[in-house]
């Protein structure tokens, strides 16, 4: 981050450039302020993605409802992994597959397994309300 010091000793350099007359000491300043103009851009880029990720997952936590280890999002009828979620703040959907002669909702990221019956009936619960 430049610090307003920075700044300062810029302004300092250049009144003593002006006085001096000194037109490399003039273009050694103008090359400080690109460079941190360039800093100021890279910096602000990447603030600019930070908070672009703080507003989703901000977003995400507002729809989000945990049903043990099971996740819904408001308006979805996608079951995501509520351990994933609680851990990472990770939308991981659960993946139906048959195991034996019964079907099971698994994570794909973690060991969260769940009995289908279990996530259709929260499904249908939040479905009736």
């Amino acid at each position: 981050m430049i610090s307003f010091d920075l700044v300062a000793f810029l302004e300092r350099r250049a009144d003593a450039a002006h006085k001096a007359k000194s037109i490399d000491e003039y273009r050694s300043i103008v090359d400080e302020l690109l460079k941190c103009a360039k800093e100021l851009l890279s910096e602000n880029a990447s603030l600019r993605e930070e908070n672009t990720q703080l507003k989703d997952t901000n977003d995400l936590k507002k729809r989000a409802s945990l049903y043990g280890s099971v996740m819904i999002l408001k308006g979805e009828t996608t079951p995501y992994c509520g351990v994933c979620w609680k851990d990472a703040d990770k939308c991981i959907p659960l993946v139906l597959t048959v195991v034996g002669f019964g079907a099971k909702y698994m994570c794909v990221k973690c060991p969260n397994v769940q009995d289908s019956r279990i996530v259709e009936h929260i499904l249908e619960t939040i479905k009736g309300a």
